[in-house]
């Protein structure tokens, strides 16, 4: 498995309207994992309850945290592409994208490094999915 130590990860995360009981949980979840090193969150036009608690997270996190807010719901594409963007310019090693409704399991990140390393031996440029299974279209998506 790749070196926790030596790897970084950011979690990249979108958000939108007044979602913050949601992506809390989320937050949460990149907070309790030593594998995650930093987090980017773009705020697709959220509510202001949304802004102050997200502002409130950033100054209270342990891990860095990086924003950005749009002033109109761009859709989760364009808020993803900036997402990476963010992650990107923290200077990490991996991406790990989530919504802000998206928990993962205790275990879902050490899994999906496990599979990264395997599929590595293979091919340098590669990247691996953890399905939601209750999105018909993302099974639709991973069986074609």
């Amino acid at each position: 498995m790749l070196e926790s130590s030596r790897t970084k990860i950011c979690a990249a995360i979108v958000t939108y309207g007044d979602r913050f009981k949601l992506l809390s949980q989320t937050l949460n979840y990149c907070l309790s994992t030593d594998l995650i090193t930093s987090i980017a969150i773009v705020d697709n036009n959220s509510c202001e309850n949304t802004v102050k608690q997200l502002n409130q997270f950033k100054k209270s996190s342990l891990k860095p945290v990086y924003t950005h807010r749009f002033s109109k719901n761009n859709g989760s594409a364009f808020g993803f592409k900036k997402a990476i963007e963010l992650a990107d310019n923290a200077t990490t090693d991996l991406i790990f994208l989530l919504d802000d409704d998206n928990l993962p399991e205790e275990k879902a990140l050490e899994i999906l490094l496990v599979k990264l390393e395997t599929l590595k031996t293979k091919t340098e440029n590669c990247a691996v999915v953890c399905n939601r299974v209750d999105r018909i279209n993302f099974k639709q998506v991973i069986a074609t």
